[in-house]
C-alpha cells in the first residue's frame, strides 16, 4: 500500500505539484495521465527517493521498489545482457537477465551494445532490467515510447500480468495502453 497525502514538490522555484494526495494497492497497475509538465514524473521521482517533496507525507509498504526511466539509461560500455544483469548479484544475474530478456523479445540480442539499437529496443531493455531488479513496486516511466505497435502488445500483456502480483505505476498519454493494462487511471 502507498498512501502519498498532500505533497508539495518546487522545482527551480516553480511549484510542480500542490496539495497531490495520491493512494495505491499493493498489486495492481494505476496510469498518471495529464498534460506535460503537470507533475507526473516528479511524482515517480519523488516515490524512488529521487526527489524530496517540500510537504506532505507518504506511507509505504513496499520495500523494493524498481523504477524504469522515460530515457533508458543504459550503460554505454555494457552489452543488453550486462545492463541488465547490472542491478543483480549472484550467480543467476545471467539467466535471470536472459530470462527477462526474452519475456521482452530481446533474447537475440543479448550480446549487443546500445549504440546497436533501436530507441524501441533500448526501451525494452531498460524495462527488462527494471523486472529483473524485481521490486515490489515498479515505476514505469513512459515505457512504451519508441516502441512500434507490433511491440508493444506484448509488452502490455508482460506488465499486466506482472501487475497481478506486484504495484505499478505508470506515466502515459495513452488512455488505450492504461485500458489495456486494466489500470485504475488518475488525471493529474
Amino acid at each position: 500500500m502507498l498512501k502519498a497525502n498532500n505533497l508539495c514538490v518546487t522545482l527551480g522555484g516553480k511549484p510542480v505539484l500542490e496539495n497531490f494526495s495520491f493512494f495505491c494497492e499493493d498489486v495492481g497497475c494505476t496510469a498518471l495521465m495529464g498534460a506535460s509538465g503537470i507533475g507526473k514524473t516528479t511524482f515517480l521521482r519523488v516515490l524512488a527517493g529521487l526527489i524530496r517533496p517540500d510537504s506532505g507525507e507518504i506511507e509505504s509498504t513496499f520495500t523494493r521498489v524498481s523504477v524504469k526511466f522515460q530515457e533508458p539509461r543504459l550503460f554505454d560500455w555494457l552489452t543488453v545482457k550486462q545492463n541488465v544483469a547490472a542491478v543483480l548479484s549472484g550467480e543467476e544475474a545471467d539467466s535471470i537477465a536472459e530470462k527477462w530478456l526474452s519475456a521482452v523479445g530481446l533474447e537475440k540480442h543479448l550480446h549487443k551494445y546500445p549504440h546497436e539499437l533501436s530507441g524501441g529496443m533500448a526501451q525494452r531493455v531498460a524495462l527488462a532490467r527494471a523486472l529483473a531488479y524485481g521490486g515490489d513496486l515498479l515505476l514505469l516511466d513512459e515505457p512504451f515510447s519508441a516502441v512500434d505497435e507490433a511491440t508493444k502488445a506484448p509488452l502490455l500483456e508482460l506488465i499486466r500480468a506482472y501487475a497481478q502480483s506486484h504495484a505499478v505505476i505508470l506515466v502515459t498519454h495513452s488512455k488505450e495502453e492504461a485500458e489495456l493494462l486494466g489500470a485504475k487511471i488518475v488525471q493529474l
